[in-house]
């Protein structure tokens, strides 16, 4: 547990995905005005919200009526999918 407390509070894991899936430019190498800025492809963005999605879907089956929660969630990543710019598919 300390582990997992000490990278939580000094990485902030959560804080960077929501950051890419957000399209913000994410600190790759140095510090202050020596940083080295990185700007999420389509592809990286659209990999971080999957990813934030597929964090939150175990939570939501775990919910009485898990199997309409489920189809709901695959709307929603057809919908990610759909608005993908560099879906080849869409």
């Amino acid at each position: 547990m300390a582990t997992q407390e000490r990278i939580n509070r000094r990485a902030d894991p959560l804080g960077f995905w929501c950051d890419v899936s957000n399209g913000k430019p994410v600190r790759v190498a140095g510090r202050g005005k020596g940083a080295i800025m990185h700007q999420p492809t389509p592809e990286q963005v659209f990999e971080a919200k999957r990813l934030l999605l597929r964090k939150i879907m175990p939570d939501l089956r775990a919910v009485e009526g898990a199997v309409e929660v489920s189809a709901v969630i695959t709307r929603v990543e057809s919908v990610i999918i759909d608005a993908n710019p560099q879906n080849p598919n869409g």
